[in-house]
């Protein structure tokens, strides 16, 4: 009998401990800056540890590579920020002359400070990115089979997390609907529009296998999944989700002369969950899109963190500064209950606004790599890349929410979003590995 080499030992040990964080993550990270936050921090940092030990950037492809300079350059960015500065140099920077003139008044007479103005919310914004490269390191050193294996995982997280859901929606009269393990219900919908392309490429892979019955098991969770994100009453979410399945459906297909057959397939589940959609949710969906959609607060939280971001370029408020500085803008006659704001529900708006051009130039890189990696999708429809496609959906889902909300605060929907993300940068030489094989 042939014993595990250490190799083999330590696959198993870091495909563990990628799903103990995604685990993690998905049970306690719901929140924005929730009480599971610090849960997730240990096991993310301890992973990163772990990755550490095994990683090796000469193993990475060339968008792999890219993608951990801009992760690094992250880092970089809040540790800049959190260095000390001298008082003289701190107030010739944007809207900090200001703050120095408050501490003086009120007795200090600080020599040195660092350029963010919230040094604890920008070492929170610094951990947070420190759990996603953790999670994104460990998903790029586990085998292609094991990776998908992690996404499987994730959907049937997601399933108990949609029937929660249910009971949920089932018992609140009002249109606040289903949040499962979150604070917020889009963030809800968020998630499962991210896992929904996943599990059409599960219920494929199981088909081409004759494996029938989990074929059906996949299935249920694509309509289980898809009912959540419309019991959420999120009208962005909900939307998102039925464009994920349908996209879902390109992204199953390939050159294979069976792409018609699988396409028949996966709509036989859209077709279902569409139909309980409009029995379960159609008349409270309806109430949300018939609300006024101008009177949204977004606009408002959009219009003042417009003219916060113009008042502290270039360099921006530092990262995690959203809340002390917003405040420092916002109306008087604009406050009212409910509207106090925790996030600009604009990634885009917001990570310009803390964090300047250099932010803007970082997020830029982000989607370049994102559209390398597509055109590379794009170009190769082998059934091969199948998984790479779903993986394609599933990072776009976020990164159009985040123009009209914040989901990747949460470390529920960035964790899921790295581990997509290593799946859509994989290497093309592995593609071969991604039908599932592997440990």
């Amino acid at each position: 009998m042939d014993h595990p080499t250490y190799s083999d030992w330590w696959s198993r040990v870091s495909l563990a401990a990628a799903g103990a964080l995604l685990l993690t993550a998905m049970t306690f990270g719901g929140e924005a800056k929730g009480k599971g936050d610090s849960l997730v921090h240990v096991i993310a940092l301890l992973a990163l540890a772990l990755s550490l030990l095994r990683w090796s950037p000469s193993a990475l492809n060339r968008l792999q590579k890219v993608t951990f300079w801009i992760l690094i350059g992250g880092l970089a960015l809040g540790a800049l920020q959190l260095m000390p500065l001298p008082a003289a140099v701190f107030a010739e920077m944007p809207q900090r002359a200001e703050v120095l003139a408050e501490l003086r008044s009120a007795g200090l007479d600080p020599h040195w400070m660092p350029m963010t103005l919230d040094r604890w919310g920008t070492i929170r914004v610094m951990l947070a990115l420190l759990c996603f490269v953790a999670m994104w390191m460990l998903c790029t050193i586990v085998t292609a089979g094991a990776r998908i294996g992690l996404l499987k995982l994730a959907v049937a997280v997601a399933v108990p997390m949609a029937l929660y859901g249910f009971a949920q929606a089932s018992i609140k009269p009002d249109t606040t609907g289903a949040n499962g393990l979150f604070e917020n219900r889009n963030h809800y919908a968020t998630l499962m529009a991210m896992l929904l392309p996943f599990a059409f490429a599960a219920s494929r892979q199981a088909r081409e296998r004759k494996a029938m019955g989990f074929g059906l098991a996949w299935d249920a969770a694509i309509v289980a999944m898809l009912l959540a994100a419309a019991l959420s009453f999120s009208r962005v979410g909900s939307v998102l989700a039925f464009l994920s399945a349908i996209a879902a459906l390109w992204a199953l297909g390939g050159g294979e002369t069976r792409a018609y057959a699988t396409r028949r397939n996966a709509l036989i589940p859209l077709a279902i969950a569409t139909l309980a959609a409009g029995y379960f949710a159609s008349d409270r969906l309806v109430q949300r899109f018939s609300s006024d959609m101008l009177g949204d607060l977004r606009w408002q939280y959009l219009e003042i963190s417009w003219r916060v971001l113009r008042a502290y370029l270039p360099w921006g408020s530092g990262l995690g500064t959203f809340r002390p500085v917003y405040a420092q803008f916002e109306p008087l006659e604009s406050l009212g209950e409910f509207t106090y704001a925790n996030h600009g529900h604009n990634d885009l708006l917001q990570n310009t606004m803390e964090g300047g051009f250099p932010a803007l130039a970082l997020m830029g890189a982000v989607i370049g790599v994102i559209a390398v990696a597509a055109a590379q999708v794009l170009r190769r429809r082998s059934p091969a890349d199948s998984w790479r496609r779903a993986a394609l959906v599933s990072v776009c889902v976020p990164l159009f929410h985040s123009l009209v909300d914040y989901p990747l605060r949460t470390f529920t929907c960035s964790l899921v979003l790295a581990l997509a993300l290593a799946v859509l940068l994989s290497d093309g030489r592995a593609r071969s590995n991604l039908g599932g094989s592997g440990p």
